[in-house]
């Protein structure tokens, strides 16, 4: 049976700067929603409403680059997975 490098895989198949990138947005998105229940921003007229909609528009940009990094995963784990099985051939 040919044994494959799982961590070897991994490594190869995550792009670190879409990663980087989704990891910043959930960031982002949690400091807006934590500004919605900030006392100062709440007096602003309408602060609520945009804060709201930014989350959003962020879980949007999160959900649309995982869409991405799924693809990219699978394209680059199915290369070093090719790879693994014909270095132990």
């Amino acid at each position: 049976m040919t044994r494959i490098n799982l961590e070897e895989v991994k490594k190869q198949a995550v792009h670190d700067g879409i990663l980087e990138a989704i990891c910043l947005l959930r960031e982002t998105r949690n400091k807006v929603n934590a500004l919605v229940l900030d006392e100062e921003v709440a007096c602003v007229t309408d602060a609520e409403d945009q804060l709201i909609r930014m989350s959003s528009s962020l879980c949007s940009f999160a959900t649309e680059l995982s869409d991405i990094i799924g693809v990219i995963f699978s394209d680059r784990a199915d290369e070093a997975i090719g790879k693994a099985l014909k270095a132990n051939k």
